[in-house]
């Protein structure tokens, strides 16, 4: 997930991605943690071929509850909890994609 504060580096390299700041949310299934603002706790593992799913519930005082699922499961409580997005809220990931 990423806010109106993220920031896309498009046409350069950069080590930074969803999760590495304030602005975003992410899951890392390769190396098996989550991101925000950094590394934020641990999580599971994907492979080549399975779907990562991720669901958000924002409350009446902007605070947001967010989850993500591999195929289908879903973790019984959210992965980050009590955050407050900037303005707006999208799904967003980062890293090295095959287009093929």
């Amino acid at each position: 997930w990423a806010d109106a504060t993220f920031r896309f580096l498009v046409g350069a390299y950069s080590d930074d991605g969803i999760g590495d700041d304030v602005g975003s949310w992410a899951t890392d299934c390769e190396r098996c943690c989550l991101w925000h603002k950094g590394r934020a706790g641990n999580w599971r593992a994907a492979s080549p071929g399975q779907t990562v799913g991720c669901a958000v519930n924002i409350e009446t005082n902007g605070q947001a509850q967010m989850w993500f699922a591999i195929d289908g499961e879903w973790d019984e409580e959210p992965v980050f909890r009590g955050e407050v997005p900037d303005s707006y809220l999208y799904p967003a990931a980062s890293g090295e994609f095959d287009a093929s």
